[in-house]
């Protein structure tokens, strides 16, 4: 059990700077775009993050022009980290 919960926690930590740093780089697309190695890890982190941020933005309402999903989404894997946490003895 601890394992299996060491390596959630590591899963999420993982998750969440993965969130994070795509969160940043969305503020400067154009040092993406310009970078061969920061355009893959967004690709990447994309394929990884999307299926997870998705839900949240169909359910934010539209129009807002600041997009809180990635936020929503850092409080609840830190959430879930917390649980996880617990779990361990």
């Amino acid at each position: 059990m601890f394992v299996v919960a060491a390596a959630l926690q590591t899963a999420l930590s993982v998750l969440f700077w993965v969130v994070f740093i795509q969160a940043l780089l969305s503020w400067i697309p154009n040092l993406v775009t310009n970078s061969a190695w920061l355009a893959s890890f967004d690709r990447a982190a994309r394929r990884v993050t999307d299926p997870l941020l998705d839900p949240i933005r169909n359910r934010m309402p539209g129009g807002a022009v600041v997009d809180f999903s990635p936020l929503i989404l850092l409080l609840l894997i830190q959430v879930a980290h917390a649980v996880v946490a617990r779990l361990l003895p």
